[in-house]
């Protein structure tokens, strides 16, 4: 289907408030992750996205560019053509959300070219083509357990087939630094984050040991792509560490040469009960800023910091609890994801000495079945109005944030 009417439907519904910077406080940057799933594509959205939300009771968590079908067996419908040109009308929406809101840069999670995409970076070229790119910056997150290999977790290479594959990945996203709409930190470094430093390392040879062990090879390739980012004209790169849950050691960050940790979509203190949104940021603070993974085993660390829109995977774990497990948080209450995201910027902004990037990095912009979701849902038939209550609360953060006046 095409999607230009749909545009012209919601005309009437665009977020009307934008963010400026105040002349006298810089605030700390608001980075918020990518995982496009729901371009369309005949497997990661008709089939495992769009079955993950099948049932009634989820169809709220739907992204606001899908409409209910009537049909009991395939209840969702969108983009069933996989209709590059919808996915670029949806792009372009989507960049005037984020930018009216505030946010500074998405964290794509960057699904190599050379290797065909897998359909999961339509969004991203359709970013990289818009000529309003320039209103929301980008960054990429690498994906560790993929070098080597294809997306599949099968199928793993030798190690110098993998640092091959490494150096061709860093090959292709080295220029994508010199952009103009490239997010950067610390008097212009790119920011790039990479997920799984860990199986990075083992995919490049280094020992599959916890604890004290050698992460040379993980050091070189670090190294690498520091010098293939200057070699480009883009400068050293600031690079940050992260896996789902932190990183189980620190070496990873400390010993092979990356800048800092930070989280994708951490456990923080879970439960199979449904822990209180409200008890997020003091579960951040000791299970990860204060922790082993950030400051507690090492006050010279560099962090930025993770914050959470949800974490409630429980549609996946109805489908598939093998693979996903019953630990989550419960919904946000009206409210909490502000103060959340207060907290996170005044706690960047206090403590820039180990928050030198000044930057919060939020989960998610668009993991509707993951739980994380600050992109606007699918409203009410007939009308379908997108329900944007929390990218409204995170652009009343933005606004509203100054620094904590101190007693």
């Amino acid at each position: 289907m095409r999607l230009l009417p749909l545009f012209l439907t919601l005309c009437a519904f665009q977020l009307t408030f934008s963010v400026t910077k105040g002349a006298d406080v810089e605030r700390p940057s608001v980075g918020v992750i990518r995982w496009d799933g729901y371009s369309g594509h005949p497997q990661l959205t008709q089939k495992q996205e769009m079955g993950f939300i099948k049932a009634e009771k989820w169809h709220w968590r739907s992204p606001w560019f899908f409409r209910k079908t009537g049909n009991p067996e395939q209840p969702l419908e969108f983009n069933t053509n996989y209709d590059q040109s919808v996915i670029r009308d949806i792009t372009e929406q989507e960049i005037k959300y984020a930018a009216d809101a505030g946010i500074d840069y998405w964290a794509f999670c960057y699904y190599a070219k050379y290797k065909g995409g897998w359909g999961l970076r339509d969004n991203y070229e359709a970013y990289l083509a818009s000529p309003n790119k320039n209103r929301i910056k980008s960054s990429l997150i690498l994906i560790g357990e993929h070098v080597g290999k294809g997306l599949s977790k099968k199928n793993s290479e030798a190690p110098d087939a993998a640092r091959k594959d490494w150096e061709h990945l860093v090959d292709e996203i080295a220029p994508l630094f010199r952009d103009e709409a490239y997010q950067k930190v610390c008097d212009g470094r790119p920011l790039v984050y990479i997920i799984g430093p860990d199986k990075l390392s083992v995919a490049l040879g280094d020992p599959a040991t916890k604890g004290e062990t050698s992460v040379e090879n993980l050091k070189s390739a670090v190294v690498y792509l520091r010098e293939q980012s200057v070699a480009a004209g883009a400068g050293d790169p600031y690079i940050v560490g992260m896996s789902a849950g932190g990183i189980w050691s620190s070496m990873y960050v400390d010993k092979a040469g990356l800048n800092a940790v930070s989280a994708y979509r951490g456990a923080f203190g879970s439960t199979k009960e449904g822990t209180p949104y409200s008890q997020l940021w003091e579960n951040i603070q000791a299970k990860f800023i204060k922790g082993a993974i950030g400051l507690g085993s090492n006050a010279k660390r560099e962090v930025v910091v993770p914050l959470m829109s949800g974490a409630s995977h429980e549609p996946r774990h109805e489908k598939n609890p093998e693979q996903f497990g019953p630990d989550h948080y419960v919904e946000p209450e009206p409210g909490e994801f502000k103060s959340l995201v207060l907290s996170g910027l005044h706690w960047a902004y206090d403590n820039k000495k180990n928050c030198p990037a000044q930057s919060l990095l939020i989960y998610a912009w668009n993991e509707h079945s993951e739980g994380g979701f600050i992109c606007p849902t699918m409203g009410e038939a007939p009308d379908y109005k997108p329900n944007t209550r929390l990218l409204d609360e995170l652009g009343a953060a933005i606004r509203e944030w100054k620094p904590e006046q101190k007693q």
